[in-house]
Order: C-alpha cells, then structure tokens, then sequence
C-alpha cells in the first residue's frame, strides 16, 4: 500500500480478496465508493461484518464484498 501526494490510499487488490476479512477503507476501494457508502450498506444489512472484540472497528467478510465485484 502507498499514498499518493493527495492522501488516498492506494492498494494491491489481489491481496485485498485473498483477506479473509477487510476495513472499512479497505472494502471502499474495492468497490469503488467511499467508506461512509461502505458504513451505509452495512447499516442496511446489504454486507456482512463484524465488530471487533478490542477497539469496536468494524471488519467486513470479504465474500460479502466479492458479491458486488
């Protein structure tokens, strides 16, 4: 992963599917919008995450994220 001059990050995206699980920003880019639509979808149940035990980040399950790629 890099960052260009203007702050977005750029990632592999053949190691992002090979994760069992993503971040937020992480989905985002994959999908190509940002991570509040990411937030939305999950709040509407259309992806499947879960919290995390020690600091209550959301991760999402990357096979829920390949059904929209």
């Amino acid at each position: 992963m890099s960052t260009p001059k203007n702050g977005a990050q750029i990632y592999d995206e053949r190691a992002l599917l090979k994760k069992n699980r993503l971040m937020t920003e992480e989905a985002a880019y994959l999908l190509g919008v940002t991570p509040r639509t990411v937030r939305r979808y999950m709040q509407e149940g259309k992806i499947e995450f879960q919290r995390m035990l020690v600091g209550g980040k959301r991760t999402l399950l990357t096979e829920s994220i390949k059904k929209y790629l």
